[in-house]
């Protein structure tokens, strides 16, 4: 469910965070990922600190999921739900 908010409520910040955790591997710290959102610079700054009050509660909470390998299966299926953000995700069809 918070994919798929991100991707509704903040496609922007969407494009970058979904490759990032599709990418995960075990070890990941998926929470710190999230909360790496709160001090972005640079030209996504914006779009991350608005997502980061939106999720800040959510994220923070003890018994937010964090095992990495949730996010390798969830973002790719919530990622089709945008075209952009799709593309982001998405590998290439070959064959």
């Amino acid at each position: 469910m918070l994919l798929l908010a991100i991707l509704l409520g903040a496609p922007e910040a969407g494009m970058k965070l979904f490759p990032v955790l599709k990418r995960a591997e075990t070890g990941l710290d998926v929470g710190k990922v999230f909360n790496t959102l709160k001090d972005a610079s640079g030209p996504d700054a914006i779009a991350f600190s608005s997502l980061w009050k939106k999720i800040e509660k959510i994220v923070t909470d003890p018994d937010f999921p964090d095992d990495p390998r949730a996010y390798v299966d969830w973002v790719p299926r919530v990622s089709r739900f945008s075209f952009d953000v799709g593309r982001a995700v998405q590998t290439p069809f070959s064959g």
